[in-house]
């Protein structure tokens, strides 16, 4: 006859449970380190980490969920970036609320944030004390010009903030940055047109403000079109066809100024040499992010790394923003 052995007797959970008054939290917390070490002499130790945990959770406020890339829908997937995605059809207070917490578009967001600060503070010092557009119209198109930087930086925090509520507001988020955009390349050309094409020529398009307005707003509405038709697509060069689409617009728009150098004898004969070395930090600056940004560099030499911090929309970011800053000095 096979004798039963006797059933092995396990803790008390009862105490453990007894002895959690503070929320379920600690309880769970509680009894799950008692099942795993398997002795209950050790509740007074776990129950003080559980409540030191669940003190500083309440303290800080929890966090917001961030998930992987296998995790959303592939419409919310950026190339090479694996993780920190935050949560699809989430909460506009999910949305600020991630605004202190590193996920993949925290960068982007707080980058273009900073930089509206800057802009914004610089051109009211500049309209409220050298430049008094009420006074002058020669400053119109400055004026222009700063309302384009300024749009286009808020509509990039919104669309980068909000885009993760549902597929519909990406799409109106990312639509409404792409004509921000749009409408920069074409205040930007004002200023181009304006303050610096060469006057002693027998160009036809920079004797006629019309007709080169006219072309500008041509583009700035063909690039809006070409980049909103490629985000809903998906093509597998999307990134360099609204690059493409931009540097077009960007040659259009800066063609008064290459114009007016080329046609001088010497550059500092129509253009200082500090206004030259602006203009190209300006060309390098944006030459470089849209680069990084078409070749996804660095992230696609290194998969994971730079999810939250350095990725090539990061750089994007960032160098165009100091591009644009070495344009308005430009055109001091």
């Amino acid at each position: 006859m096979i004798k039963r052995q006797p059933k092995e007797k396990t803790p008390n959970a009862k105490g453990v449970k007894a002895n959690c008054k503070l929320s379920r939290e600690i309880c769970d917390a509680n009894g799950a380190l008692v099942k795993e070490n398997g002795h209950s002499n050790n509740n007074h130790d776990n129950r003080f980490i559980s409540i030191s945990k669940w003190i500083e959770k309440e303290s800080t406020g929890s966090p917001i969920e961030l998930v992987n890339f296998d995790q959303v829908p592939s419409f919310f997937r950026e190339p090479f970036i694996i993780s920190s995605y935050r949560k699809c059809n989430s909460s506009v207070r999910y949305c600020f609320k991630s605004l202190l917490q590193a996920s993949n578009e925290t960068i982007n967001i707080w980058s273009h944030v900073l930089a509206f600060a800057v802009f914004f503070l610089r051109f009211a010092s500049l309209f409220t004390t050298k430049h008094k557009p009420w006074k002058d119209s020669y400053v119109y198109p400055l004026l222009c010009f700063a309302f384009g930087i300024c749009i286009m930086l808020v509509m990039s925090v919104g669309a980068h903030l909000f885009n993760c509520m549902s597929i519909k507001a990406r799409h109106i988020c990312f639509f409404f940055d792409y004509a921000a955009i749009s409408v920069y390349t074409f205040t930007a050309g004002q200023v181009f047109y304006f303050y610096s094409r060469p006057v002693s020529t027998e160009w036809f398009i920079f004797n006629t403000p019309s007709l080169f307005l006219g072309i500008s707003a041509a583009i700035s509405f063909a690039s809006t079109f070409a980049c909103c038709y490629s985000f809903c697509k998906r093509f597998r060069f999307d990134a360099a066809v609204k690059a493409g689409t931009y540097t077009s617009s960007w040659l259009f728009n800066t063609s008064p100024y290459l114009t007016m150098l080329s046609v001088c004898d010497a550059a500092s004969t129509c253009s200082s040499p500090l206004a030259v070395h602006y203009f190209s930090r300006h060309c390098l600056f944006y030459a470089g992010g849209t680069l990084a940004y078409v070749c996804r560099i660095p992230e696609r030499l290194m998969i994971g790394v730079f999810d939250i911090l350095g990725h090539s929309h990061h750089f994007l970011h960032i160098l165009c923003a100091i591009g644009r800053r070495m344009s308005s000095q430009l055109l001091n």
